[in-house]
C-alpha cells in the first residue's frame, strides 16, 4: 500500500529541490560503489536529463559498448540515454535509442509476460456485456453511502499523478497512490457468489448482499491506510477505468475523475518510460491496441454508468491549474485551499514514473511533445485512435 497522509494540518512541506538532490546523490553513491551496474546510471540519466554531467554520459556510452545486445541492463541504459538526448533536443537520436530499448524489453518478455491483444479485447468485450443498463438498474441504490473514495483513472502518463498530488495537498484529502483494491474486489466476485467461472458468468449473480460485503471490505482497507483521518481518500490507479462498472455500484456517491491527454503525447510518454509492470508499452502495435480498447470502454461507461464522471484534461490543467483545482475540490464537496497550487511542496511518497514532475511546479514542456517525434513516428501516430473531447 502507498501511504503518506497529507490530511494532518501543519505537516512540514517537502523541500522539492533538496529531495531531487538527495535522489541524485543516492544514484551517484550507487555508481561509485558499483560502477558497472546499469540501473543507477539509467535512473540518474532519467532524473537529470539535459543536466547529466559529461562524465556520466561517457560512462553510460562505455557501458553500452560492453553490454550484450539482448540485455535488460542495456535497455535501462538506453532508456536513460534517450531522456538525455530528448532534453538536448536531439529527437532523432533519442528515438533511435528508444527503438532499441523497447525492442530489447519486448524480446526479454516474450513467452512469459507478453501482452495478448486478443485476450484484452475479449476482456473488454466481457465488461461491456455484463455491465449493461439492466445490471445498473437491478442494483440501483444498494451501494454504500460513503463519500470517502475518490477514484482517479485514465491511461498511464495522462496526468493521474499530477491530479492526485494536487488533491492530496488539501488538508482533508489523503493521497493513497495506486491501490489494487478495485481489481481485488472485482476478482473476488466469483468466491462471493459461490460460482466458479469467468466474470461473465459471475457478475450477473451479484446481489445486494455481495455489493454490501465488497463495499464494506473496501472501506475497511481504506481506513487501515489513513486511520480514517481524512474526509476523502484518493486511489489513482490508472487501470481502474476497467472496473468502473463495479465501483459505481459499490460507491454511487464517490468521486470519479477521468484524466485525459492528447493520445500522441501519452503514446510518446509511454514509449519513453522504462515501466516495471506495463506489458503493452514496448510495442507500437500494442500501444495502439490498448488505446483503442480504452477509448471503446470509456465510451461505454459514459453511456451506461449511473454516476457522473469528472473529465479533466491535462492540457487545461497545465494552462489553468487553479480553475481545474477548484473544479475538482467542488466535485469532492470540499472548500478551496490555496495549498493545492503548491502541490510540489507536499510531503508524501510518490511511487510512479511521474515522481520527478510532481516535485516541481507545473510546466508546459510536455504539452504537444509528440510534435518533436512526428518525423520518426508519423506512421505510429496514424494508428492511434481519434478521440473527440466533449
Amino acid at each position: 500500500m502507498n501511504g503518506g497522509s497529507t490530511a494532518i494540518a501543519g505537516a512540514p512541506a517537502l523541500n522539492a529541490p533538496r529531495a531531487l538532490a538527495e535522489a541524485e546523490a543516492a544514484y551517484q553513491e550507487a555508481i561509485q560503489r558499483l560502477p558497472d551496474f546499469a540501473l543507477p546510471h539509467g535512473r540518474l540519466a532519467t532524473l537529470l536529463r539535459g543536466k547529466l554531467p559529461e562524465t556520466d554520459l561517457t560512462a553510460i556510452e562505455n557501458l553500452l559498448s560492453n553490454e550484450k545486445p539482448l540485455s535488460g541492463h542495456k535497455a535501462r541504459l538506453l532508456f536513460g540515454l534517450a531522456h538525455v538526448l530528448d532534453a538536448r533536443a536531439e529527437y532523432k537520436r533519442s528515438a533511435a535509442r528508444l527503438e532499441q530499448a523497447n525492442a530489447i524489453t519486448l524480446e526479454l518478455t516474450r513467452g512469459r509476460r507478453e501482452y495478448d491483444p486478443t485476450e484484452h479485447k475479449r476482456f473488454v468485450d466481457g465488461l461491456i456485456h455484463v455491465f449493461d443498463h439492466d445490471f445498473f438498474t437491478r442494483l440501483a441504490g444498494v451501494g454504500s453511502n460513503s463519500r470517502r473514495p475518490v477514484f482517479i483513472f485514465g491511461l498511464p502518463r495522462s496526468g493521474t499523478t499530477l491530479i492526485e498530488q494536487v488533491l492530496a495537498s488539501h488538508s482533508q484529502i489523503h493521497g493513497a497512490g495506486e491501490l489494487r483494491l478495485a481489481r481485488q474486489m472485482f476478482e473476488s466476485i466469483a468466491s462471493l457468489v459461490g460460482r466458479p467461472g469467468t466474470f461473465r458468468d459471475c457478475v450477473p449473480l451479484v446481489d445486494p448482499g455481495v455489493v454490501g460485503r465488497l463495499a464494506e471490505k473496501h472501506l475497511d482497507c481504506l481506513a487501515a491506510i489513513d486511520g480514517e483521518r481524512a474526509l476523502r481518500i484518493v486511489d489513482k490507479m490508472p487501470d481502474n477505468y476497467q472496473y468502473l462498472g463495479l465501483l459505481a455500484v459499490l460507491f454511487p456517491r464517490a468521486v470519479f475523475i477521468h484524466c485525459r491527454r492528447e493520445v500522441r503525447d501519452v503514446a510518446v510518454s509511454c514509449w519513453m518510460t522504462d515501466f516495471n509492470t506495463i506489458r503493452w508499452a514496448n510495442s507500437y502495435l500494442h500501444i495502439a491496441h490498448r488505446f483503442s480498447q480504452y477509448v471503446r470502454l470509456m465510451n461505454h461507461w459514459r453511456k451506461a454508468l449511473p454516476v457522473p464522471i469528472t473529465e479533466v484534461d491535462y492540457e487545461e490543467t497545465v494552462a489553468d491549474l487553479e480553475s481545474v483545482s477548484r473544479q475538482l475540490l467542488s466535485a469532492c464537496g470540499l472548500d478551496w485551499e490555496s495549498g493545492c497550487l503548491e502541490f510540489h511542496r507536499t510531503q508524501r511518497p510518490v511511487r510512479t514514473a511521474s515522481v520527478t514532475q510532481v516535485r516541481q511546479p507545473v510546466y508546459h514542456q510536455s504539452v504537444a511533445r509528440w510534435k518533436n517525434y512526428e518525423p520518426m513516428l508519423a506512421e505510429f501516430f496514424a494508428t492511434l485512435p481519434q478521440v473527440v473531447r466533449s
